[in-house]
């Protein structure tokens, strides 16, 4: 679908795997999920951080390249279940699952 079409068979296993390999948050991200307290809204606790994540990513992705807002694309996607799954945790007050590359998308979840 970022390109406007469906994934073939091949297309959607290198997306899987592109993914995967992008799931987890740098350590530091975890220091914003901190400055919201317990009961939080969820959705605002992600938008906070999505933010945030431009700070850990953007020396990685200034060329402009069509290449790199492809993998800047893929990082993204493949963070925001760890993010959500993390605002939702930090809301409730419960503690952090991290992912586990073993397990599908939605066992991860």
């Amino acid at each position: 679908l970022l390109n406007g079409n469906l994934p073939d068979g091949e297309q959607m296993l290198s997306f899987e795997r592109a993914v995967k390999g992008q799931w987890m948050l740098h350590e530091k991200l975890k220091n914003f999920f901190l400055g919201f307290k317990d009961g939080s809204h969820p959705m605002a606790i992600m938008v906070g951080v999505v933010g945030a994540l431009s700070s850990f990513q953007h020396s990685r992705h200034t060329q402009g390249t069509q290449e790199s807002r492809a993998k800047a694309a893929i990082e993204i996607i493949a963070k925001m279940p760890t993010i959500a799954a993390m605002a939702y945790k930090t809301a409730v007050g419960e503690p952090y699952v991290y992912p586990d590359n073993s397990l599908s998308f939605s066992h991860n979840f």
